[in-house]
């Protein structure tokens, strides 16, 4: 029996309306997706925090080569024109809560 090895691929998107306002009439044009660099990575699990007019976006990034992912944030203006990319923590388990809200309020 020959066994297929099947991967994740994920991809995050940044919607420029509320959640209310997607669901009744979504603006998919509007999407600003936020691709891996290369193939066979994947950014997953996002979570934003406005600060001073600019987002904050942390996210898991891996790359299935190394297999050991890291926590990365991508800073964006008030218009949604990234500035800034930021390579957080190396990490080995992702659920390292306690070191990324430190990095967070270092951040912000």
């Amino acid at each position: 029996m020959i066994k297929k090895y099947e991967t994740d691929l994920w991809i995050v998107g940044i919607v420029k309306q509320t959640i209310s306002e997607f669901i009744k009439k979504p603006n998919k044009k509007e999407i600003i997706w936020l691709y891996p660099e290369k193939s066979y990575q994947f950014i997953a699990d996002p979570f934003g925090i406005w600060h001073n007019n600019q987002l904050y976006l942390f996210f898991e990034f891996l790359d299935y080569r190394y297999k050991k992912g890291r926590i990365d944030c991508i800073v964006f203006d008030k218009y949604f024109k990234k500035f800034l990319s930021i390579m957080c923590l190396n990490i080995t388990h992702i659920y390292h809560t306690h070191l990324l809200l430190k990095i967070i309020m270092k951040f912000i």
